[in-house]
């Protein structure tokens, strides 16, 4: 029983020799893999390395090349018109506002073929020199009208005149817009009717304050005893109230301010006190829980700018 017992024993050492032998053959097989990767990684980070340093070079002297021909320029001027654009542009215009860049890229390369510039070339040459034509009298009108090319160029001015007068009438039956038809600037602000049971303030309240030394009276207005620039703009800021926020809303086409406009212009003011600009319209949108169509709706003309003037602020930067 002894020797059994001594047989089953060995037999299980040989076992586990057996299997450390396999795991150090596995341990050295991985660690071996383990270099042969890091050697191969080694090799590609050695090789583009230098690939690496070229094409970052190659990017800094482009760079430096668009700088130095003043693309940075132009691209920063673009930007900001754009970003002019973007707030001045209501969203369902600005949705339309990508297949009218396309018309009119697919006009400019019609009127760009190689058959249209040559006449308009010679056309300008003509231009530049028109005592080298001949005279024509009524007989050579007469005689020329009858040629071809004449006629197809008449049918085309024919069209072309049909079309403008088509496109006159149909822009002429819609209905004018507040924010492209209001004037955007010398707009004097205008005290609102007097609600009812309202009690307008006595004359003397409401003259024109002195104006400061260099200022120009022209370019001021006094509403409810303060001094605007006529664009709207309050020059004595620490006399804003929400009384007369309430008053400021009609000149900018609000008839009476709800929790929203109060929400958006607590928010403006906030932001101001935090920062020292006016927030834009992207900004507005973005932070005050208020978003763009809904601040169309509470400020349909150019709201930036109408919130800026009920809030008693400077106007956004980029505003015009």
């Amino acid at each position: 029983m002894e020797d059994e017992q001594g047989m089953d024993s060995a037999a299980r050492l040989v076992r586990i020799e057996a299997l450390l032998d396999e795991l150090t053959l596995r341990s050295a097989a991985q660690l071996a893999e383990q270099r042969r990767v890091r050697d191969m990684v080694g090799e590609a980070w050695d090789e583009a390395m230098p690939i690496g340093r070229a094409v970052m070079g190659a990017a800094v002297s482009r760079l430096e090349q668009a700088e130095a021909r003043g693309w940075m320029r132009l691209a920063g001027g673009l930007a900001a018109a754009a970003d002019q654009v973007a707030e001045s542009t209501p969203p369902e215009e600005l949705a339309q506002l990508g297949p009218r860049l396309v018309r009119l890229l697919q006009a400019t390369e019609a009127l760009t073929q190689p058959e249209v510039l040559d006449v308009l070339v010679a056309a300008a040459d003509r231009l530049r020199a028109p005592d080298e034509l001949a005279p024509i009298g009524l007989t050579d009108l007469v005689r020329i009208s009858r040629e071809d090319d004449v006629q197809r160029g008449v049918a085309v001015l024919v069209e072309l005149l049909r079309g403008l007068g088509r496109a006159g009438r149909q822009l002429g039956e819609q209905a004018p817009r507040p924010a492209t038809r209001a004037p955007r600037a010398a707009a004097p602000l205008r005290a609102p009717a007097a609600a009812p049971g309202h009690v307008a303030a006595p004359a003397a309240a409401k003259a024109s304050a002195p104006a400061p030394a260099g200022a120009d009276p022209a370019a001021e207005v006094v509403f409810e005893g303060l001094r605007f620039r006529a664009d709207g703009t309050l020059l004595q800021p620490e006399g804003w109230t929400e009384a007369l926020a309430e008053k400021l809303a009609p000149t900018v086409g609000v008839p009476a301010l709800g929790p929203r406009h109060w929400a958006v212009i607590r928010f403006a003011r906030e932001e101001h006190a935090r920062s020292g600009q006016t927030p834009n319209i992207r900004r507005i949108a973005a932070a005050s829980g208020v978003g763009t169509a809904e601040l169309y709706a509470l400020f349909p003309t150019a709201p930036a700018r109408a919130v800026a003037r009920v809030s008693g602020l400077p106007k956004p930067v980029g505003c015009v």
